[in-house]
């Protein structure tokens, strides 16, 4: 057992004597660093410029109000003032924005006159779709703010409240003034709608906390899992080369596997540090017992490979394909499986998809 220790941390050193693997283990906990630090330094909405018309004799509320909630409102839009149509136009050409939002100035009497045309305009580029996105969030917003006057306006003069008097009477106004009152507390105490959501028995995979620009947690696993396929790689070698010919046969079987697991133990390191520098490493415990029973199978797998292939060049041969097969059909980047429900039977054939469904 001292034996094979001993071998472990040799084969550690000698791995890490190698200047391409050593970049490559400090790769991807640097990788996840600054994207991480970009993305808490940085605003990564899409921005949208929008603005009002020129005030003049026709400028109503509705048009200062639609562009007040439009810039306060939170999601993956970030709405931001600007001056004229003009400056709209030439942050929209110039790709400051991805689209743009000119509000006329009388957007409230268009909406009394059901005036609707070029009440709003919007200004894209050819290669965006983000303006058929956004506009969904514009016009919600447009139909919230004006939702209460139109109630109020049918409550005033509506046939349906002919009982409380005559159109446009004292007693219609207080009324309408009254139903404005109503409308809102219902409207913001949430019992107005009630929606009721059922989970059905169906596999679910969280996404990652970050971003999503930068898969860590898919990168880590595909890395350790090449890297125990390149361990058996060079195992194979050192086996050929005689390497293990002097440590006793009763001590041989042992010592292999603690130099095939050197690379998988310092791969999986780094995914742990890769999580931790992505912000990912929520449950250190959790995480560091999956990672550690997911390396324990990878060294198993690249046990057998090596037992069954013994050939370098036959098992180096096979990394491309392992690797392309678990990019594709595990969910690193995408998980296919929902678009295609066998690419999640063929994920199971390697071992990231197992990784990647248990946290």
């Amino acid at each position: 057992m001292r034996q094979a220790v001993s071998w472990f941390f040799l084969s550690c050193r000698r791995y890490l004597k190698r200047l391409s693997f050593l970049a490559v283990l400090l790769a991807l906990p640097a990788a996840a660093f600054l994207l991480n630090l970009a993305d808490k330094s940085g605003d990564n909405r899409i921005r949208i410029a929008v603005c009002t018309e020129p005030a003049g004799s026709a400028q109503t509320a509705l048009s200062f109000r639609l562009l007040a909630a439009l810039t306060d409102a939170e999601g993956m839009f970030s709405f931001y003032a600007c001056e004229d149509a003009k400056q709209v136009k030439e942050d929209v050409a110039s790709r400051r924005a991805e689209c743009g939002y000119v509000i006329a100035a009388d957007l409230g009497e268009r909406m009394e006159k059901k005036d609707y045309k070029r009440a709003i305009r919007v200004f894209s580029a050819p290669t965006t779709v983000t303006a058929e996105l956004s506009q969904e969030v514009v016009f919600a917003e447009l139909i919230s703010l004006y939702d209460p006057e139109l109630f109020s306006q049918y409550v005033e003069s509506g046939s349906a409240y002919d009982f409380a008097g005559e159109p446009g009477s004292e007693e219609r106004k207080a009324l309408a003034k009254e139903a404005a009152g109503l409308y809102d507390r219902w409207a913001e105490n949430g019992s107005t709608f009630r929606f009721s959501y059922e989970t059905v028995d169906a596999e679910v995979v969280t996404p990652d906390a970050g971003s999503g620009v930068f898969p860590v947690r898919g990168l880590a696993a595909v890395f350790v899992y090449v890297t125990g396929i390149y361990a058996a790689a060079v195992g194979a070698s050192d086996q050929k080369r005689g390497l293990f010919v002097p440590v006793p046969w009763q001590n041989r079987a042992a010592c292999r596997i603690a130099s095939m697991a050197a690379p998988v133990v310092l791969a999986a390191l780094s995914g742990l540090f890769s999580l931790a520098a992505g912000g990912e490493l929520e449950n250190p415990a959790e995480e560091i017992f999956s990672m550690a029973f997911y390396a324990a199978a990878v060294l198993l797998f690249s046990w057998l490979l090596c037992l069954i292939f013994r050939r370098p060049g036959l098992i180096g041969s096979l990394l491309p394909f392992f690797l392309m097969g678990s990019l594709l059909f595990c969910p690193v980047f995408a998980d296919a499986a929902r678009f295609f429900p066998e690419a999640g039977w063929i994920g199971r054939l390697f071992l990231p998809w197992y990784y990647l469904h248990a946290i």
